[in-house]
């Protein structure tokens, strides 16, 4: 009857145990928001990525690239590979390093991104928000003219430097007539 007893105990401790580590499952991460600095960049920008997450993270890792309504084609970091995102203590949100936006075709309207998570146990990749919402950025093309200030836009108007070079020769024109 005494060991009975023992083989009861040590069973229930056993059972209890078990119950007590399975509780201990841990909740898988998820991507909650993802902006830039500066907010709706332009297609040339210098950018850096914030990302808030939750559940339990070990490491986050981001893919990202540039694409149109047809595909993708610029991707980040350039040469492969993703960048390591660290956590910003001040704010609980994850930062990549800055980086430069090459737009290599002027078609490329949004960023999308690709998180790899490690919680530890396994790693996570992540394409959609918890709302299941595509993970994008939408690029500001409303000022893209090729980087120049001339007749490069949609608009063909040309820079203010047209406007002073025209004041400067009237102004020259006037002074040179009235000394004759």
């Amino acid at each position: 009857m005494k060991n009975s007893k023992k083989i009861l105990f040590i069973t229930i401790f056993v059972m209890l145990g078990l119950c007590l580590s399975a509780a201990t499952v841990s909740a898988a991460p998820t991507v909650d928001s993802v902006a830039t600095i500066p907010a709706n960049p332009e297609p040339t920008a210098t950018i850096k990525v914030i990302a808030e997450l939750s559940g339990d993270i070990e490491s986050v890792n981001v893919r990202i690239s540039g694409c149109d309504s047809e595909g993708c084609y610029d991707f980040y970091p350039e040469g492969g590979g993703a960048f390591e995102l660290t956590l910003n203590v001040e704010t609980g949100k994850y930062e990549t390093e800055e980086f430069t936006l090459k737009n290599s075709k002027p078609s490329i309207d949004h960023l999308q991104y690709a998180f790899t998570v490690n919680d530890g146990v396994e790693d996570h990749t992540i394409l959609v928000d918890a709302d299941g919402n595509d993970l994008k950025t939408y690029l500001d093309l409303s000022g893209d003219n090729g980087g120049s200030n001339g007749g490069g836009g949609d608009n063909d108007s040309p820079g203010f430097e047209l406007a002073l070079f025209l004041t400067a020769i009237i102004i020259g024109v006037i002074i040179l007539r009235k000394k004759r």
